[in-house]
């Protein structure tokens, strides 16, 4: 069964992530493409929780970030655009997290979830100045 098709908890995995958080489908937005499933979060305020519930939900278990880059749209009123890659380590799917925040947004790092971050968001700080 290829990475699209994957099924985790009666549905695809798509299916699944927005049964999961239909409660947030205005500030989430869930899509496949052939990588993997792309999980856009609208509202900052909710980020630390879904990704929280991402790691430590026995269902999806995404336990390692593999990367954090940011793109910076200057002509944007949400500038700047973070994106975060989990994988599950068990299964094969790549979820691809994008964020778009503003010029005076400070993010929490997420380093007490995924220890991986401390590098990767002191090198995206690095690139775009965004803070976390």
């Amino acid at each position: 069964m290829g990475m699209m098709q994957m099924k985790l908890g009666g549905g695809t995995f798509a299916l699944v992530l927005k049964k999961t958080f239909h409660q947030h489908l205005q500030v989430v937005v869930v899509s496949e493409i052939s990588q993997g499933v792309v999980l856009v979060i609208r509202d900052v305020k909710i980020f630390y929780n879904i990704l929280y519930i991402l790691k430590k939900s026995m269902l999806f278990n995404f336990n390692c970030l593999l990367d954090v880059w940011a793109l910076d749209y200057p002509t944007r009123a949400k500038r700047f655009e973070l994106n975060y890659k989990l994988v599950n380590i068990n299964r094969p799917v790549n979820l691809f997290i994008k964020l778009s925040v503003g010029l005076n947004i400070i993010m929490n790092s997420i380093v007490n979830l995924y220890p991986s971050a401390d590098w990767l968001e002191r090198e995206t700080w690095g690139y775009v100045w965004h803070l976390f």
